[in-house]
């Protein structure tokens, strides 16, 4: 099966469309590096496609803003949990998040 990740924006799109492509034209280089303090154990895209949320061992929680314009993430929030984030999920409508 040939690899599926997200395609680049363009106007009016979002992350979340994919298709397909063959081994050789897969991204293969880093990009960006995100700012997390420990191990990030789970990130998820919002429903949009617009936000990342991305969270750590140490309770760090970033929510990040694509900027299609760049492709790029840029800092949104950093929410600092009492625990460990391992699972977010985001609500319907973007506006909440369930870690």
């Amino acid at each position: 099966a040939l690899p599926i990740y997200p395609i680049s924006p363009k106007a009016n799109s979002c992350i979340s469309e994919y298709h397909s492509c063959s081994r050789d034209k897969f991204p293969s280089e880093t990009k960006q590096i995100l700012e997390h303090r420990d191990e990030v154990l789970h990130c998820s895209w919002s429903n949009s496609g617009l936000y990342l949320a991305t969270g750590a061992l140490d309770g760090s929680l970033y929510i990040w803003k694509y900027n299609p314009q760049y492709y790029q993430l840029v800092e949104d929030k950093l929410i600092d949990a009492p625990f460990s984030v391992g699972y977010i999920a985001w609500s319907p409508d973007d506006t909440m998040l369930c870690i």
